[in-house]
């Protein structure tokens, strides 16, 4: 007689069956969408996506100056990181050190 190997119960084995399905559709999904957002012009720049980003947290009632004033702080902490990874940057304690010397008591 033939010993039957554990196959697992009905649901492991349905999950089995349909899951390269159910990948195919994701995959499927994400192309469609990426393809709709290219032909309808909906790609945006990674720097128009932040600036929605941004848009979006700000509250409904902010003004143009607030508006204004986050771009410059995004756009500097920007400049600030890429000016850090080219120039390198300056550890804690010689910033305390450094600046130590302008108190005068």
């Amino acid at each position: 007689m033939e010993s039957r190997k554990d196959v697992g119960s009905p649901a492991d084995i349905l999950t089995q069956v349909f899951k390269p399905f159910a990948v195919r559709k994701e995959l499927c999904r994400t192309v469609l969408c990426a393809s709709i957002f290219r032909e309808g012009g909906f790609l945006m720049s990674p720097a128009k996506n932040e600036g929605q980003s941004l848009l979006n947290k700000l509250p409904d009632d902010c003004t143009m100056e607030n508006i204004q004033y986050h771009f410059y702080v995004v756009e500097k902490v920007h400049r600030g990181i890429a000016r850090g990874e080219k120039e390198g940057v300056i550890s804690q304690q010689d910033v305390e050190q450094w600046v130590s010397k302008w108190h005068t008591d």
